[in-house]
């Protein structure tokens, strides 16, 4: 596996990037996918997916250019609900929503196959059911500096500066902010 794993890598430097199809096709993740993201350089795409079965993990698919279209990779296992993905303007960290929590992937390591969980930051207390805040959504500001979390269950968007984030160990002082939105938000986008 390891030798497939840097036969991976080093196809990735040499592969143009994926183009745009001519025609639509399937890359099977395992799991129920949600949100995408694709590396501006085309050579990587990120999918958040939960489990249809028992025997899946919610997680990060990692799908790679390969021959010209994505493949499957590997999964980076996460342990709530991942939802909402957003990479940053330069491609380095993928921002998830994860329920209670924002999660950060360094797309290098993820591509790499190597351990790429940044961090992870918990978020407001939410619902009575589980306490958490119901991430569902999130983006990033155009010059990379927030991130923006809708927390459904809490009736507010969660501002996360991202360079406090990555200089605290993804701590709770990387929190800016709260703006109350009012019941339920769903989506954010700039």
């Amino acid at each position: 596996h390891l030798a497939l794993m840097i036969g991976a890598m080093v196809a990735l430097r040499d592969v143009p990037a994926c183009p745009a199809p001519r025609v639509p096709y399937a890359v099977r993740v395992p799991g129920r996918p949600f949100g995408i993201a694709e590396l501006p350089s085309a050579k990587a795409a990120f999918v958040s997916v939960n489990p249809e079965t028992p025997a899946q993990l919610p997680g990060i698919a990692v799908l790679l250019c390969r021959n010209g279209r994505f493949a499957f990779d590997h999964l980076i296992p996460l342990s709530s609900q991942p939802t909402g993905v957003a990479l940053t303007p330069d491609g380095k960290l993928l921002v998830v929503a994860d329920d209670a929590y924002a999660a950060f992937v360094r797309t290098s390591d993820a591509i790499a196959g190597r351990p790429s969980l940044a961090g992870a930051i918990k978020l407001a207390s939410g619902d009575i059911e589980d306490d958490d805040a119901g991430a569902v959504f999130t983006s990033v500001s155009r010059d990379g500096k927030f991130a923006f979390i809708s927390d459904e269950a809490t009736s507010a968007v969660t501002v996360i500066d991202l360079t406090k984030a990555s200089t605290h160990a993804y701590s709770q002082n990387a929190v800016v902010g709260e703006i109350e939105v009012g019941e339920g938000p769903i989506t954010t986008a700039f």
